[in-house]
């Protein structure tokens, strides 16, 4: 069996996590680890998430600096923003702030588990893929040493 995806939601009303709640209950590979308030939440968590749901009746400057510091906090899990149909400004200011994508509000439970998987393994391919390029950077910036050697004085 495959290792499940681990899905935290951050709501400000813990009634916005129960159709999250409900949607991961139905699916094995996805794991509802719970619903925090706020980033200090967070630390209460041993396994870091690999999804993380942000949904807020606000979408305000709070919000946005709230999804900045997640997203520099947790730079591995993916963050999808839920957002009412009308909030389009909002999400175009969530996704520079880090955010990863978003879901239109009301959504069923396939659409979130759709959106939850795709964020996942877009976010490990994102991962892997930078690992690689790291590795090659690293391999490929060997240097070469000249040393040059003047027996006269003078010179250079």
């Amino acid at each position: 069996m495959a290792v499940p995806i681990r899905i935290l939601a951050l709501c400000d009303m813990p009634l916005l996590a129960q159709p999250i709640e409900q949607a991961c209950a139905t699916e094995g590979d996805l794991q509802f680890q719970g619903a925090v308030r706020g980033l200090q939440d967070l630390s209460d968590y041993r396994t870091p998430p690999d999804v993380i749901l942000i949904s807020s009746q606000s979408a305000d400057e709070d919000t946005l600096r709230l999804i900045e510091e997640v997203t520099t906090s947790l730079p591995r899990a993916a963050t999808i923003v839920l957002v009412d149909s009308g909030q389009m400004d909002f999400v175009q200011q969530a996704l520079l702030v880090g955010a990863r994508g978003f879901l239109l509000r009301p959504f069923t439970g396939a659409e979130l588990q759709e959106s939850v998987r795709r964020m996942h393994r877009l976010e490990v391919e994102r991962i892997s893929r930078l690992a690689q390029e790291g590795a090659e950077q690293a391999v490929s910036q060997r240097g070469e040493i000249l040393a040059v050697f003047s027996p006269k004085g003078g010179v250079g």
